[in-house]
């Protein structure tokens, strides 16, 4: 619906995103955020906005719709890239806030928590697996990712590859995982992933 209203907009989004090497689900994302911004506003197209229109539709987002600071984020991050990189009025945001996130650290299991599980797993591929994300802290995406040649022994280094952002990184290689890993590469040779 919001397309026939502004044809190309999203489209033009889309590719724009796309030539920036964004990431799909950012791309599916900022294009959800623009077309619910796009549909809100209708029938007045966004380069006819000022700076107010999108400080009242933020706060719509957390009143109205119940949107959590994350999201109505998301929504400000979508707007800003099409007025700043679309319709080259960066200036149009200057002055509005960005909302706090409250920051959780996520649940990490003790010791004592993760053993049994470590030692009721039987198969010697899953037992490295979750040894090295509990190790490494890593995430179940970036362990998916890793190959053999990512464990530097010496250096005590995991190489993490385009983990979240698409960002490499190193995280830190316990000594327990070593004989785990070892023995998994003589049973099961992989060749490219672990």
């Amino acid at each position: 619906m919001a397309q026939n209203t502004h044809p190309g907009l999203l489209e033009k989004l889309r590719q724009e995103l796309l030539l920036r090497n964004y990431s799909p689900k950012t791309i599916k994302g900022y294009t959800s955020c623009i077309r619910k911004f796009v549909r809100h506003f209708r029938p007045r197209h966004p380069r006819d906005l000022v700076s107010e229109d999108i400080r009242e539709y933020l706060v719509h987002l957390f009143e109205e719709e119940r949107l959590s600071p994350s999201s109505v984020n998301q929504a400000l991050n979508a707007i800003r890239f099409i007025y700043a990189e679309l319709y080259r009025r960066p200036r149009i945001l200057e002055g509005v806030p960005r909302p706090r996130k409250g920051k959780k650290l996520p649940v990490v299991l003790s010791k004592e928590e993760i053993r049994p599980i470590i030692v009721l797993t039987l198969n010697l591929k899953h037992r490295l697996l979750l040894i090295v994300c509990y190790s490494g802290g890593l995430r179940v995406s970036e362990l998916v990712s890793l190959r053999p040649e990512d464990f530097d022994r010496e250096r005590g280094l995991i190489h993490v590859r385009g983990g979240k952002g698409k960002k490499d990184r190193y995280t830190i290689l316990s000594k327990m995982v070593i004989g785990t890993l070892d023995d998994y590469l003589r049973e099961y040779r992989p060749e490219k992933w672990l």
